[in-house]
């Protein structure tokens, strides 16, 4: 009788054990699924591994502000012949390069036309093929296709110039000690971790320091096109890296050390591949085998609280897409993550801004240029919920 009864005690507490564990593997469970990050940390740099973004909803939109430049202006001071890149000062005024016109023109915060500096040619305070300008403190920074770069100050006064090797200083951003960060592989020589992505230079081209390991494929060359970058540069000097085709963005110190490096979770597969084309040179076709890298993202910027804004794929972009259907809001959102890593939200490109070339954000303003249609610049402002 009594071994009968501690029988039926061990079915029973085998059995309430049975519960416990099944609760306790449902609560994991639960936690798993609703997990939106994981975080670890190693030789003093953290790894943020993002799975969805921490608020479902978008906490975070964009106002429209103003469109500085028209296709027909009664006054031909708000009318580009090309923009291509766009700046803007700590009171809100804000520099539009015109490449084909080789200038800059400046507007107040209102977007009133205040004056106009620049010219084409190769001298001092001369622009050649300009392709990007950028805005810190009291200085404007233009970069050029030949790799000379211009240095004004915000009233338009030309300052001095530099040069940099060739191919490097693509998407050169401003420091506040008198020294630049740009994307600095070279895409020639030996294909290893020695090729870094990044330099940083001071004012007269000499570098002061080399970071940023590559992501390596096939050959140098390759590697370079694999490693392409936009940088954000914030009020501390940290330096923000955004690659264009991997599962990649990191942050630096001002003197290139790796702060945070971080991912997350993509909506298709990355897939490095290659495609044979034909080119005709001196009267011969050729062959030669075309880089087929995947898309991931297309540039970064850092609003006024630290947060790291990234223009992101929400989808893949067909191989056969006719450019002329392409439509911006479709394909992209802006992923915006805290400080530290954390994928926060994903924020709706305005639906009114189907097709622009580039954008760039100071403050807590976005500034989306669009050379083709309207030859334009749309002024847009960050609101928090």
């Amino acid at each position: 009788m009594f071994l009968q009864q501690k029988g039926r005690g061990r079915t029973k507490t085998v059995i309430v054990l049975a519960w416990i564990f099944t609760v306790v593997m449902l609560l994991l469970s639960s936690c798993i699924k609703d997990r939106a990050y994981d975080v670890d940390e190693k030789d003093g740099v953290r790894y943020v591994h993002n799975l969805k973004p921490k608020y479902d909803k978008p906490i975070a939109s964009l106002e429209f502000i103003r469109q500085i430049g028209e296709l027909e202006p009664e006054d031909e001071s708000y009318m580009f012949n090309f923009p291509i890149s766009v700046a803007a000062d700590e009171d809100g005024n804000v520099f539009v390069l015109d490449s084909k016109e080789s200038c800059i023109k400046k507007f107040n915060t209102e977007g009133k036309y205040l004056t106009r500096f620049g010219r084409p040619g190769q001298g001092p305070g001369e622009l050649d093929n300009p392709m990007t300008i950028d805005c810190r403190q009291d200085k404007l920074l233009i970069t050029s296709m030949a790799s000379q770069f211009h240095l004004f100050d915000l009233d338009g006064k030309y300052i001095e110039r530099f040069r940099l090797p060739q191919y490097q200083g693509f998407d050169l951003r401003l420091m506040s000690a008198d020294s630049v960060v740009g994307f600095a592989m070279i895409p020639s020589g030996e294909n290893t971790k020695k090729n870094k992505v990044l330099n940083i230079f001071d004012i007269e081209g000499n570098v002061l320091y080399e970071f940023g390991e590559p992501f390596l494929v096939e050959t140098a060359k390759s590697s370079w096109v694999a490693n392409f970058v936009r940088i954000g540069v914030d009020n501390e000097d940290n330096i923000f890296v955004n690659f264009i085709s991997q599962n990649r963005i990191e942050k630096y110190s001002n003197t290139g050390n790796l702060l945070i490096k971080i991912d997350r979770k993509l909506p298709f597969d990355l897939e490095y591949k290659y495609e044979k084309k034909k080119m005709e040179v001196r009267g011969k076709v050729r062959e030669y085998m075309d880089e087929v890298f995947p898309h991931v993202s297309r540039g970064i910027g850092i609003d006024s609280n630290g947060r790291i804004w990234v223009l992101a794929l929400k989808k893949e972009i067909p191989r056969d897409i006719d450019m002329e259907d392409f439509v911006y809001t479709e394909y992209f959102d802006f992923e915006v993550y805290r400080e530290d890593g954390i994928l926060l939200t994903k924020v709706p490109i305005p639906g009114e801004m189907e097709r622009f070339d580039n954008w760039s954000m100071y403050n807590d303003r976005l500034y989306f240029v669009d050379p083709f249609g309207q030859a334009c610049v749309f002024v847009y402002k960050t609101i928090w919920k």
